[in-house]
């Protein structure tokens, strides 16, 4: 504090920041979808693998229903992830 009132007295240039908070919560929610994605996609890549590699009819089913199952799992992260995106365009807009 004592600085900064030094530097007032000496007329110098002060250096202000300032940090938005009201976007925190929606990048922490971005975040969190941005490394469900990433798993998932992780997930997807195993199951296809497992699938290309095995021979056996029944095991190929149960792969192509784990990989269904990824993949809605992935169309949810996106609709949550396009509704945060909207909310931050939204706001960023009103703010221009």
């Amino acid at each position: 504090m004592s600085s900064l009132v030094r530097e007032i007295l000496e007329n110098k240039k002060l250096l202000i920041r300032y940090q938005d908070h009201s976007f925190d919560d929606w990048m922490e929610e971005l975040v969190l979808i941005h490394q469900e994605i990433n798993r998932i996609g992780i997930n997807i890549n195993q199951v296809t693998k497992n699938f290309n590699g095995s021979k056996n009819a029944m095991h190929q089913i149960l792969m192509g229903k784990k990989l269904s199952q990824q993949l809605k799992s992935v169309k949810n992260q996106m609709k949550m992830l396009e509704t945060n995106l909207a909310k931050i365009q939204s706001k960023w807009l009103s703010e221009l």
